[in-house]
């Protein structure tokens, strides 16, 4: 009789018995527990792949805008990541990562909370896949306007401008495919 459900309770679970008596009863299954695939809550653990977080904030959505170079990522957690190709007045430009707070009125502006750090190309591309395709598209823009764009006679700003360029010059390089780790 393995695998079919018994509707007869256990002794003693008839009307004047425990409730649970008879709701396990009418719903055990016939045969031999070791017919029966039952997974404990510690063998679906450990099923988990290693270091996975069960309360980490997770991507709900995320949204591209050109005009800025800015991928706004929402978060599970009613934050959102932000990745932007972000000119700095020293010269340097590169791709940064922030995090801001949803606002408790809508009307109000998000609250930035994290400087996350500079990323590569390929870190951007890491976590937004879908945007791929933009984020190469503004680095490529970004290099091909090179030095023309300042607008200062401080050696030092051309000096971190044309550093940053050759950097994002490898690290899309690395990103595209045509170079290897060692290059960036």
């Amino acid at each position: 009789m393995s695998g079919r459900l018994t509707t007869d309770g256990p002794p003693g679970g008839g009307p004047g018995g425990r409730l649970s008596d008879r709701v396990a009863g009418s719903l055990a299954l016939g045969g031999d527990a070791s017919d029966h695939a039952q997974v404990s809550s510690r063998e679906r653990f450990l099923r988990l792949p290693p270091g996975y977080d069960p309360f980490a904030p997770r991507p709900v959505a995320s949204h591209a805008f050109p005009a800025k170079r800015l991928i706004v990522v929402l978060r599970s957690d009613a934050k959102s990541d932000r990745y932007a190709l972000h000119r700095f007045p020293d010269g340097s430009v590169c791709w940064r990562a922030d995090t801001f707070t949803a606002p408790e009125d809508p009307a109000e502006p998000e609250c930035w909370i994290a400087h996350r750090g500079e990323l590569t190309v390929a870190q951007v591309i890491e976590v937004a896949p879908d945007h791929g395709r933009a984020v190469l598209e503004w680095t490529r823009a970004e290099i091909a306007k090179g030095t023309e764009i300042i607008d200062s006679a401080d050696p030092h700003v051309w000096h971190c401008r044309v550093r940053s360029l050759e950097r994002l010059r490898r690290e899309l390089e690395v990103a595209s495919g045509g170079g290897s780790e060692r290059a960036a």
